[in-house]
């Protein structure tokens, strides 16, 4: 098959590897990046994982607008009393935040589903051949790159609590180091299964039967029924203008879309215009828009965008603050 002409970008070489890959292999920007959605699941997995969620900005070749595929994960509406439910802190170095975990720390996982409702309607390169180099990568191992190993001594708290997670991520109660080779062959052999059975495999199939079974041991937060009742959600992008360029965010009731566009309303109020926008102005916009989380954007929206924004800032500010961290696949083809 001829090669697919595109550009890549990512959170780990590994996970732009396989994008790249499968761009070789005459997939389209879409397969590619499911292709990178599965390996961040195994090279990144303190920000990605098939028990997570995730959201899809897609624009195909001769469409003027784009789409938002929102498969993140579903909470359920209340939390039972007798499911597990406890803080840790995750120590960051210079400060610390504080978590919970425990069953009734769980949502619906929605990355599954999304990324098959992905491939069915933007891919042409079947699942199996999506899903190999993850697998492979999973059974084969990898050294941990410095930022990875810091990424687990974080969580340490999260990794050690579970004897099973434990066993992959902190081999005699301690977090692995840099270097040493991550090697998760179970969810290698997890990604061959949902390739070949679909979502499903995560609702009625043995991993859904898993979930529910944990959950019942822990005061049955999620049951079949929450993971049957699951559904991706498409939905209008958020549409901003900065600098000539219309930008596509994600709309409410994520918070990011709207934080972004006021940052660039920010940097519009604040740089002049063909100026190029420096750290220390990156940095300020940054903190303007954690402050306008804070304070649902009532103070600075009206002022630095119009008040146009004040409606979705007021959404993301219904939301607590959280500095947490994820991932990102970026693609582009010729397309």
């Amino acid at each position: 098959m001829a090669k697919t002409r595109g550009v890549v970008a990512a959170g780990h070489e590994l996970t732009a590897a396989a994008a790249a890959e499968i761009l070789e292999d005459g997939g389209n920007a879409f397969d590619a990046a499911l292709a990178g959605a599965l390996m961040a699941f195994v090279a990144e997995a303190v920000f990605a994982s098939p028990g997570g969620g995730g959201f899809l900005m897609a624009r195909r070749a001769g469409d003027d607008r784009a789409a938002l595929i929102d498969f993140f994960v579903e909470t359920p509406l209340k939390r039972r009393a007798d499911a597990a439910f406890f803080p840790i802190d995750a120590d960051f170095g210079p400060a610390k935040q504080e978590f919970h975990i425990g069953q009734g720390s769980s949502a619906t996982p929605g990355a599954i589903p999304g990324l098959f409702a992905i491939h069915e309607a933007l891919c042409r390169l079947p699942m199996k051949r999506l899903a190999e180099p993850a697998s492979r990568a999973a059974r084969a191992g990898f050294p941990l790159s410095a930022f990875q190993a810091y990424l687990l001594t974080v969580i340490a708290p999260i990794l050690t609590a579970s004897p099973g997670v434990a066993r992959i991520f902190a081999p005699g109660g301690k977090p692995m180091r840099e270097g040493e080779i991550l090697r998760n062959e179970k969810l290698g052999e997890c990604l061959e299964w949902v390739a070949e059975d679909g979502p499903r495999l995560f609702v009625d199939g043995d991993v859904g039967r898993a979930i529910v079974a944990e959950q019942v041991s822990g005061g049955r937060h999620l049951g079949h029924d929450v993971l049957a009742r699951y559904r991706v959600v498409l939905r209008d992008p958020l549409y901003w203008t900065h600098r000539g360029a219309v930008v596509a965010l994600n709309p409410p009731p994520a918070a990011s879309g709207a934080l972004i566009a006021f940052g660039l309303a920010y940097l519009d109020a604040t740089v002049r215009a063909g100026v190029a926008v420096d750290a220390l102005e990156l940095r300020s916009a940054m903190a303007a828009m954690n402050r306008a989380r804070e304070t649902h954007g009532e103070e600075l929206s009206p002022r630095l965008a119009g008040g146009l924004l004040a409606a979705e800032l007021r959404e993301a500010g219904r939301h607590a603050s959280a500095y947490r961290g994820t991932t990102h696949v970026s693609v582009i083809d010729a397309e």
